[in-house]
């Protein structure tokens, strides 16, 4: 019997498309928690966001979320560079969090946050050409995703 997500931000939303549920956990409910998103680099929302989807109670906990969201970048000389002999090098999160990570998620996830906050800057009119309820829903596939996103600017 699984264990129900805590889901301690309240960040857990749904999505619906035609008969399909699926779960979707947004950063901006650690912002409302008075987070200062933007000064964390893109690396550690990405991290932040998975953080959110498999929090659990036990191997991912509301005060591990907390302690990424409230990342000190002062706290290490080249925070964001990769260097296992620092001092206190077993503080940092390089490597991930949780068991079963794909390797290429993060980088997926990092490509995608920067693709769309260019596309909206420099299309800013796009938008959904069909209602999001209508969007067609990868189910049936090992990863999930949309079979065609129709857009109009």
């Amino acid at each position: 019997m699984s264990t129900p997500h805590p889901d301690s931000f309240k960040s857990k939303s749904t999505l619906k498309s035609g008969s399909k549920t699926v779960n979707i956990f947004r950063l901006q409910a650690v912002a409302d928690g008075g987070v200062n998103l933007k000064r964390l680099p893109f690396s550690l929302r990405i991290l932040l966001e998975n953080l959110l989807r498999h929090e659990d109670g036990r191997t991912v906990t509301a005060e591990d979320i907390k302690f990424l969201a409230n990342w000190d970048p002062k706290a290490f000389q080249e925070p964001e560079r990769l260097f296992l002999h620092r001092t206190k090098a077993g503080q940092n999160v390089a490597f991930g969090y949780g068991r079963h990570q794909c390797v290429g998620q993060q980088l997926a996830r990092a490509e995608l946050q920067i693709v769309f906050t260019t596309l909206f800057r420099r299309i800013p009119t796009l938008r959904l050409a069909i209602p999001i309820e209508e969007v067609p829903l990868k189910h049936d596939r090992l990863a999930y995703g949309v079979y065609e996103l129709p857009v109009t600017w």
